[in-house]
């Protein structure tokens, strides 16, 4: 099984999770390409979103923040443990960004 099923079938098993957060877009690369991609972004708000680029070789970015602040993290994965725990930071970061107001930065 390669990185983009494993991360194609997380995303149908959490979609829905995803979905109770903000707006969220999954798109697959052509698979003929010589390294096919997969981008997962979730919208939380106007000017904040957590995002995957994930790539068949295993290169990852995982962008998460506000757009002023943005906080970006190339990750080389080697084996589906560490797909599986960026999956979970991924998730981690969608549902704690949204106990936060974007208003004042103060937990709801």
């Amino acid at each position: 099984m390669t990185h983009l099923i494993r991360l194609e079938a997380w995303f149908a098993a959490h979609r829905y999770i995803l979905e109770q957060h903000g707006q969220v877009t999954f798109m697959l690369s052509p698979p003929d390409m010589d390294n096919p991609s997969a981008h997962l972004l979730v919208a939380l708000s106007k000017d904040s979103d957590v995002e995957l680029l994930l790539w068949e070789s295993g290169d990852a970015e995982f962008n998460r923040g506000p757009f002023t602040a943005s906080v970006f993290e190339h990750v080389e994965l080697e084996s589906p443990e560490e797909l599986r725990d960026l999956l979970t930071r991924f998730l981690d970061t969608v549902i704690a960004s949204n106990v936060c107001d974007s208003a004042d930065g103060k937990n709801i």
